[in-house]
């Protein structure tokens, strides 16, 4: 949940779900509240992908679901782009994977929209793109090159942990998969607020080296300058821990990271224990449900999708709704 909030997504593709059809609403109500979802359970009974998209923000429609994929279409309320969308999640074999390339296929040839095709298809395209296992051979390679051949589809361009459209993170603590973002719609800029110190800052133990070390940095020019520059060097470092999967120093670094997953827990409690201001609370209670649920509310709250313009009719854009309060308070205090 962590996740969805800090990355402000609309749609989400789920592979691999662990979940039961019978259990899956109440997952929904409890994790997704207000959030629509379709899935391929009526088609395999693992229910092997699970879509799901905020209905403020999209409009999804179902196109078809089979075992192995998920097509539907997607327009964004406030940019109106419209989109196809393809969730996959391939068999592990290559005769079993081939009812797959045949329905992308099939579904390519009647696409009148853009089309992106995202998931896991349990296949590269390149023999470099996998490290560790048996080598990639030829006839591996060869149904999927030819699906591409004949849809048009091809790599989009990437950041993270491959070479941006496709930003691929790092996977984590209970899983080897990465999560993918991809960012097609507009993207609204979001409105700056107050700095804020959280608690568990304080417990790290690099915590006074570290303030200590960049309290006295000088770096010339404005505060605005000093962030930026920060945020750039951050975005590098990042890049060159994700551009070298086979070097063993990042490998150990990764696994040392796995071994810190319970620290980084409890500083997640903390921070969601002082995010939802609530004191009655023991510091013991993990409080999952409880504290996600305040800061959704709290999140909602200060959300405004839609209004009402003076002509009657509503609106979802962030400029319009923006003027429409502007001319309000205007008229107001004129």
């Amino acid at each position: 949940m962590n996740f969805l909030r800090h990355h402000k997504l609309d749609v989400i593709g789920v592979l691999e779900t662990k979940l039961v059809e019978a259990t899956l609403p109440k997952f929904i109500r409890t994790w997704f509240d207000g959030w629509k979802y379709t899935c391929n359970f009526h088609t395999h009974p693992n229910g092997r992908i699970l879509v799901l998209w905020n209905p403020t923000t999209v409009i999804l429609e179902e196109l078809d679901i089979s075992p192995q994929v998920i097509h539907c279409s997607i327009t964004g309320k406030v940019s109106s782009v419209s989109l196809l969308a393809s969730f996959i999640y391939g068999y592990h074999t290559v005769g079993s994977r081939k009812p797959l390339w045949d329905n992308l296929i099939s579904f390519g040839e009647n696409c009148s929209l853009p089309w992106i095709a995202i998931g896991d298809f349990n296949n590269v395209l390149n023999a470099n793109e996998k490290c560790n296992g048996k080598d990639v051979t030829s006839k591996k390679l060869k149904d999927f090159e030819e699906c591409c051949v004949l849809t048009g589809l091809t790599d989009l361009r990437s950041m993270g942990c491959l070479d941006g459209m496709a930003n691929f993170l790092p996977s984590g603590c209970l899983s080897d998969h990465s999560p993918c973002i991809v960012s097609l719609l507009d993207v609204i800029a979001n409105i700056n607020r107050p700095f804020q110190f959280f608690n568990m800052w304080a417990s790290h133990t690099d915590f006074n080296d570290l303030v200590a070390t960049n309290w006295n940095l000088y770096v010339r020019g404005t505060k605005q300058f000093m962030l930026s520059k920060a945020k750039e060097d951050l975005e590098w470092a990042q890049l060159q821990l994700h551009d070298g999967p086979t070097n063993v120093d990042l490998q150990n670094f990764v696994a040392t990271m796995r071994k810190q997953s319970m620290s980084l827990s409890e500083a997640e409690r903390c921070f969601y224990y002082q995010k939802a201001k609530c004191k009655k609370l023991n510091q013991s209670d993990r409080g999952t449900k409880f504290f996600h649920d305040l800061v959704k509310r709290n999140k909602k709250r200060n959300q405004i999708v839609t209004v009402c313009k003076e002509d009657g009719l509503p609106t979802t854009s962030m400029d319009e709704i923006a003027k429409e309060f502007k001319m309000f308070y205007e008229c107001l205090l004129a």
